[in-house]
């Protein structure tokens, strides 16, 4: 609603594109630039350990990374344009 997507986006109901992503919250990770995948090659965040990982990510219904590993191609996403109010 905010970003006038709604309801082509964050809706789980037939016709939606509704993305998930399973998160292990008592998972502690520790970030660095080898470990994130960015397009300059390089996170702010280098060093800084979080808790709560992401084990699983589904988009349009097809598991696209699990246990750390990207399975999607490149390019596969879909932009989805923002609705004028």
């Amino acid at each position: 609603m905010v970003y006038g997507i709604y309801p082509r986006k964050g809706a789980l109901k037939v016709g939606c594109d509704a993305d998930m992503v399973i998160v292990d919250m008592k998972r502690r990770v520790k970030l660095s630039d080898d470990t994130q995948i960015t397009a300059c090659g390089w996170t702010p965040y280098d060093g800084l350990t979080v808790q709560g990982w992401p084990t699983t990510s589904i988009l349009r219904g097809n598991v696209v990374m699990e246990d750390d590993q990207v399975l999607s191609k490149k390019g596969w996403g879909r932009f989805i344009p923002r609705l004028d109010a």
